[in-house]
């Protein structure tokens, strides 16, 4: 099952924040926990301490079996005092003399239960250090254990051992843990929604715009639309896709008029392998006595003005909805009404044709100047137009194809262009063509059936000197 790049990035976000969550949980459940048995702990071995001082500074030691009475006073207001200690006894000369659990008093250690504790109790009257632990017992509450030496002279002449049961903290802890997790789960069911907005904006959405324009990239689609205003890397990566959509869009437009290349953005079909028959008018455009020009002048100069020349040509074939075939050397074979349709395409190329014999003596001089033309180079424009039904297409296979035009009107219009150096013309247009301009108001100079090589029948023509 395919998982979508933004439902990936959720479920990371979402297992984030639950881990954060529980990690917040139970680090601070645990320090509360710490710090409430920290807080207990201190104060029942100060109390402890000052229990055995004061046993210490009454001497209750020195005559243990007439003031085991006060002692045991002494052990029970400590008891009142905290409640929660389970068992408090002194041990003196190995045995258990005074505890709040009468069956306790008289054992000597090293029984029963005491087993456990004799060696730390020993260490403590040995060092005269006091010692506490707490119990982790698996089946009930911790509790606290605390071992207070009484000394006399500095050494350790008996010991006080207190049981406290932590049930208390354990359960005001675990008060605090309950709310605790109350507040975590509200605090993760607030925000994660808050957090996935903000997440949506910032990266789900713009990620969605990018898929988006690579998908149309790979379609062939390049008038891209990424509106991201995040300052970021994801800014970075849609401006370095728009600026591809701009150089392939800049790539079409070399060949194709503008209006083209919007189509074929529109519609990348239109550049698959294949085409359709349509009415289209193509032109032919060649340049006469161009041999003669290329004998004279260098090859920097040839380029240079043809440079000048088919730039100038193409952007007016471009303006008036043609398409460019290809450059053929000096000559351009161009079709205007397809790939995209163009319901005045006759007239477009006709008035193409007329501005681009205008352009063309306006700035022939310059152009020749600027290429650094030998002196008394010259050469002229002649353009064949012609109308009909045309194959217009992708040839080739997948990775190398060119759009071209293919048909009778292409044979015709090459026909016509190289007749009018015969006729003394620079435009000649077919019968099916001048039916389309004939309004415009032109005046042909020229107007006769003229046979062709390649036509078995005459063919009339038009044409303008």
């Amino acid at each position: 099952m395919k998982i979508s790049l933004s439902v990936k990035i959720i479920i990371i976000f979402l297992v984030f924040i639950v881990a954060a969550g529980s990690l917040i949980y139970f680090t601070v459940s645990d320090a509360i926990v710490k710090g409430s048995v920290e807080v207990t702990t201190e104060g029942l071995s100060k109390l402890i301490g000052n229990l055995a001082k004061e046993i210490e500074e009454k001497g209750l030691l020195d005559r243990v079996d007439v003031s085991k009475g006060a002692i045991l006073d002494l052990f029970e207001q400590t008891v009142r005092a905290r409640r929660m200690i389970e068992d408090l006894f002194l041990v003196y000369q190995g045995y258990v003399v005074v505890s709040i659990n009468p069956e306790r008093v008289g054992k000597k250690l090293g029984s029963g239960e005491d087993v456990k504790r004799q060696k730390l109790i020993l260490e403590v009257l040995k060092t005269a250090k006091p010692y506490g632990e707490i119990e982790r017992r698996s089946d009930i509450i911790p509790r606290f254990t605390y071992i207070y030496p009484i000394t006399v002279d500095k050494k350790g002449m008996g010991a006080l051992v207190c049981k406290y049961s932590l049930e208390r903290e354990y359960h005001a802890v675990e008060h605090a843990r309950k709310a605790l997790f109350l507040y975590t789960l509200i605090s993760i069911l607030v925000y994660i929604p808050l957090m996935l907005l903000l997440l949506n904006y910032i990266l789900i959405l713009p990620l969605r715009k990018l898929v988006k324009a690579a998908r149309m990239l790979g379609e062939g689609r390049f008038n891209l639309e990424l509106d991201i205003r995040n300052r970021d890397e994801l800014k970075t990566v849609a401006d370095t896709f728009l600026l591809a959509a701009e150089k392939i869009r800049a790539t079409y437009e070399r060949y194709l008029s503008p209006q083209v290349v919007e189509e074929l953005s529109n519609d990348p079909t239109l550049l698959a392998l294949g085409g359709t028959k349509t009415i289209a008018t193509v032109m032919f455009v060649d340049l006469s006595e161009f041999t003669d020009f290329s004998r004279k002048n260098s090859t920097k100069a040839i380029t240079g003005f043809l440079n000048m020349y088919l730039e100038s040509m193409t952007e007016v074939i471009f303006r008036f909805n043609g398409t460019l075939d290809k450059y053929l050397g000096d000559g351009i074979l161009a079709v205007f009404g397809t790939p995209k349709r163009d319901e005045n395409y006759g007239l477009n190329a006709f008035n193409a044709a007329l501005e681009m014999i205008e352009l063309f003596d306006k700035n022939i001089d310059l152009w020749l100047k600027e290429s650094g033309a030998v002196e008394g180079s010259t050469t002229n424009i002649r353009i064949g137009l012609s109308t009909g039904e045309v194959f217009s297409g992708n040839i080739g296979y997948e990775r190398r194809m060119d759009f071209t035009v293919i048909g009778d009107p292409v044979n015709l219009a090459s026909r016509l262009e190289k007749v009018n150096k015969r006729l003394g013309t620079r435009l000649l247009i077919d019968d099916a063509t001048y039916r389309v301009v004939k309004g415009s108001g032109i005046t042909f100079e020229f107007a006769e059936e003229i046979g062709i090589r390649g036509y078995s029948e005459r063919v009339k023509v038009y044409g303008i000197r």
